[in-house]
């Protein structure tokens, strides 16, 4: 999509700078990279008019960027666009990306009821200071996050979407890819959601839908949107959120109960995997991506490795049986300790262990006891209560865009989106 087809949408809605720098913002490695599913990358153009223009006084417009990384495209998507199109409830937004700073601007409404400037930074929670938060993990765990990623991988932070989007989108990701869960949620979109415009070329732009609009959909009808066995999840999930007994109050999807001593996270995460098809991981994609928790670290393979390189008995208790057996012969890990790795041992301050845990060829479980290891692991290396938000700084990293950029890893045969789960809504 090319920006000219924008740029008569609203044209007296002016462009509005977050006045963000790089180092708390960058959207073309957070809005592009698994958390949200809703922004079509536009092709830049001078025909968009109002555009803010570059301070040329500015050190950071008119010098290279040091640190920026050159990026392939992949099936997560190319990392090197600038501008996006989406829809956050019902109004439509563009997004700018610029060397030194992020602009926003409205195309739908004509007359919004809020102020753009806030209402962005609350999507990207810029009341979060993030470059700090940077220093830190690199002071706590130099061997997962090195110093190096404040200008490498800068400004990756996470989203508060709407949760009911988040919750359908991480439905749709179960044993799904990218390029195929936007798919569906484009159809979704198309066939459920609000006409919000649409352009001269004729492109239209809508709403996700609401919960309403989801419960008239059948499961049949879902079905014929490609959305398979996930049909029966959105079903059931949506009739439980409309009903009396539902776990989770709308619209913000909050636990309806609060049992005596457990936490926001541990309430919302124990009301969410109440839901059909939703199990740990999804519950905690949700979570971490909608519904203001934080710490919580979501586990899939990718995450499962950044764990695995700095403590092996994640590595061995994730491996056949030949392998803790080996393990156990070389002395690497103490068979006893090696079953129920719930309490993870302190990360080690090298890059990689001497001795790699398991080839990466090899097959691993990710079973209970070890996503709570693995989650151990990052919330040890990473105190204060952002491990959710390191992780998803990692989880780029990790990415078969970024191979050989950062540190070398060999490219996986076959993408998976960043929350693959199987058909009980669980990981891999």
């Amino acid at each position: 999509m090319n920006s000219a087809t924008l740029s008569l949408l609203n044209p007296a809605n002016p462009w509005v700078d977050l006045c963000v720098p790089k180092e708390e913002l960058r959207c073309s490695l957070t809005l592009t990279t698994g958390q949200s599913f809703s922004w079509t990358a536009v092709s830049d153009s001078d025909a968009l008019p109002g555009a803010l223009p570059a301070d040329a006084s500015s050190p950071a417009a008119v010098a290279p960027e040091t640190g920026v990384v050159t990026t392939t495209t992949s099936a997560w998507g190319s990392l090197t666009e600038s501008m996006w199109v989406g829809s956050i409830d019902s109004n439509l937004v563009l997004i700018k990306e610029l060397p030194y700073t992020t602009q926003v601007r409205l195309l739908h409404p004509l007359a919004p009821t809020f102020e753009l400037k806030a209402y962005m930074s609350r999507y990207f929670q810029l009341h979060v200071p993030l470059a700090p938060l940077y220093a830190a993990w690199s002071a706590s765990s130099p061997a997962l996050f090195p110093q190096t990623l404040a200008t490498t991988l800068p400004g990756v932070r996470v989203l508060a979407q709407p949760p009911l989007e988040t919750l359908m989108s991480f439905l749709t990701s179960s044993n799904n890819n990218i390029p195929r869960i936007k798919q569906l949620l484009a159809t979704l979109r198309s066939n459920h959601g609000e006409l919000l415009v649409t352009t001269a070329s004729g492109d239209a732009f809508r709403s996700f839908p609401t919960l309403d609009a989801l419960s008239q959909v059948t499961d049949e009808q879902f079905r014929s949107m490609g959305f398979g066995y996930r049909a029966k999840f959105f079903v059931q999930s949506i009739k439980l959120l409309r009903s009396p007994e539902t776990p989770l109050v709308l619209p913000n999807i909050t636990p309806s109960t609060v049992a005596d001593g457990q936490t926001h996270e541990q309430a919302t995460i124990a009301a969410l995997v109440k839901l059909c098809g939703v199990g740990r991981k999804v519950a905690d994609c949700v979570a971490l991506f909608a519904l203001n928790c934080p710490d919580l670290v979501p586990v899939d393979t990718h995450v499962y490795q950044i764990a695995a390189r700095v403590d092996p008995s994640v590595a061995v208790a994730a491996s056949p049986k030949k392998r803790k057996k080996e393990a156990a012969e070389t002395g690497e890990i103490n068979p006893a300790e090696s079953s129920t790795p719930s309490t993870p041992s302190t990360p080690s301050t090298a890059a990689t262990p001497s001795k790699p845990p398991a080839k990466e060829s090899d097959k691993v479980t990710i079973n209970d006891s070890v996503y709570r290891a693995v989650q151990g692991v990052f919330k040890l290396a990473f105190p204060g209560g952002y491990a959710g938000w390191a992780h998803s700084v990692l989880f780029v990293m990790e990415l078969p865009s970024f191979t050989g950029k950062s540190t070398p890893k060999k490219s996986p045969k076959k993408e998976t989106p960043r929350k693959k789960a199987k058909k009980g809504g669980e990981g891999e």
